[in-house]
């Protein structure tokens, strides 16, 4: 994994508050580049363009294309979600100490021997000569397994002859992130007359995280397509199709806690839920038919490389299992108008997770009241710390799901701080319960598996309050939040 040192100007001074009073005298002329006229709406319209066509083949079960010519009713829904970024409370920050031959660099850093590794490369230093210490990393989400601040750091201390400390503004970090990417994905499932679903076919288009140090990379890798629950697909269904398209990228590209699985989990529940609506059956039941019997899915049926499979194997009944805990957990039903409850579930990073959502609607003002959310990651050790991960991921997954979107505008990003890119404030946080499985299975994932299903279980409980469907990230877009 490479990285990409940002190339602008660093104001040097004897303290923070002189080089922010310096940096703000600067005049800068920047030369605006090809991709001056981009545009994360037209991008958005690109990428849904791009998946009402056919794609490239990446899984077939059975015949998609009979199914649909055998079905009773056909039904198609496009999904899209936004570029996300990651905010971590502390935005990037490190001190470097770069002398001839060496660096001593202090740095929350998530990917420290990568750091080693560029600072040795950029600086032209002997690898063993580059010495990494990683505090407290203050919020990282994935942001912080890159390591351009820090290459930046140790640069500019070789520049200046004496240890330096550098830190992004917040406005830095918001405008100059590693994006979650921007996606689109289409739908289309057969019905056959005994109200069955007996075809899926399911397209993706997104830049690949490595578009940012490939610009030849022009979509998402197979390890992306199936750890984010795209091409492992674990639906039960006989005819089932998985599709990609390129998606080349301007802006940079990077990893935000549980990955792909943001999008994929809330499409593939989303469209779920509406195949509930039209079978004319609850959501629980839906469910139940579309994961199937209980059973080990051989990762050669799913067409995808799994090397996990001898110590994790994929365990159909585990996800039966937290659905049905989290049912009976939160009492889901169907509330009266202007109420709801959503369901989702999501098999991510080895580990199993259901969360239920209820909230309520009134003038078009959504607030969340409640979040029950259920893991199955095998044996744990520290049951506090892992119910904290979990409640975490219940405020990061709604502050996505509810407000988060990076747009651009004209090559620039248009957000630059928490007054227009929000995060959940504590008068918006639901009451969150967690419930852990008790299991003898190998441990497994458990800070990244609560976020996918947290916003596909919003906007079905936003259909179940309202009949409105949303397929398009954030609910800001369509409600007061």
């Amino acid at each position: 994994m490479g990285i990409q040192p940002l190339h602008g100007v660093a104001v040097l001074a004897e303290h923070s508050w002189a080089a922010l009073k310096a940096r703000g005298l600067l005049k800068c002329r920047w030369s605006t580049g090809k991709y001056s006229q981009r545009s994360s709406e037209a991008q958005r319209q690109r990428l849904r363009e791009r998946v009402a066509t056919p794609g490239q083949l990446l899984r077939k079960n059975g015949d998609v294309q009979q199914a649909f010519q055998d079905a009773a009713q056909v039904h198609e829904a496009t999904y899209t979600a936004p570029y996300l970024a990651h905010v971590p409370m502390e935005p990037p920050v490190a001190v470097a100490d770069t002398g001839w031959n060496h660096c001593r660099i202090w740095a929350s850093s998530q990917n420290p021997q990568n750091v080693r590794n560029e600072i040795a490369h950029y600086l032209n230093l002997p690898y063993h000569n580059v010495e990494v210490n990683v505090p407290l990393l203050g919020g990282g989400f994935g942001r912080k397994s890159m390591g351009d601040f820090c290459v930046q750091a140790a640069w500019l201390s070789a520049r200046a002859g004496r240890p330096v400390k550098l830190f992004w503004s917040r406005e830095d970090d918001v405008r100059n992130d590693y994006y979650h990417p921007i996606s689109a994905q289409y739908f289309k499932a057969a019905i056959d007359r005994d109200n069955r679903v007996t075809g899926w076919l399911q397209r993706a288009a997104y830049p690949s995280n490595q578009s940012t140090f490939d610009s030849a990379v022009v979509q998402p890798s197979a390890g992306e397509l199936s750890s984010g629950g795209f091409t492992s697909n674990l639906y039960a269904v006989a005819s089932l199709q998985a599709e990609v398209h390129p998606a080349e990228e301007a802006v940079r590209i990077g990893w935000l806690r549980s990955v792909t699985s943001i999008h994929h989990a809330f499409a593939i529940n989303g469209f779920a839920d509406e195949l509930a609506v039209i079978r004319q059956l609850d959501p629980v039941t839906n469910l139940r038919q579309l994961i199937g019997p209980a059973r080990i899915v051989d990762p050669a049926y799913l067409q995808v490389d799994y090397p996990a499979q001898q110590q994790h194997p994929i365990d159909t009944g585990r996800l039966l299992g937290v659905l049905d805990r989290v049912v009976e957990a939160s009492g889901f039903q169907s509330l009266g108008p202007g109420q709801g409850w959503g369901l989702a579930v999501h098999f991510s990073f080895m580990s199993y997770c259901a969360v239920a959502t209820r909230l309520s609607v009134q003038d078009r003002q959504v607030q969340v009241e409640e979040v029950h959310v259920v893991l199955d990651c095998g044996q744990y050790v520290n049951e506090d710390r892992v119910r904290a991960q979990l409640e975490g991921a219940v405020v990061f997954g709604l502050s996505l799901a509810l407000m988060g979107e990076i747009t651009v505008e004209n090559g620039a990003v248009k957000q630059s701080n928490f007054h227009d890119y929000p995060i959940l404030r504590i008068k918006q946080t639901p009451r969150i319960l967690t419930h852990l499985v008790e299991s003898d299975a190998a441990p497994a994932g458990v800070g990244e598996p609560g976020v996918p299903p947290v916003a596909p279980s919003v906007t079905n409980a936003i259909f179940a309050a309202t009949g409105e469907r949303i397929r398009d990230l954030p609910l800001s877009r369509h409600f007061s939040v």
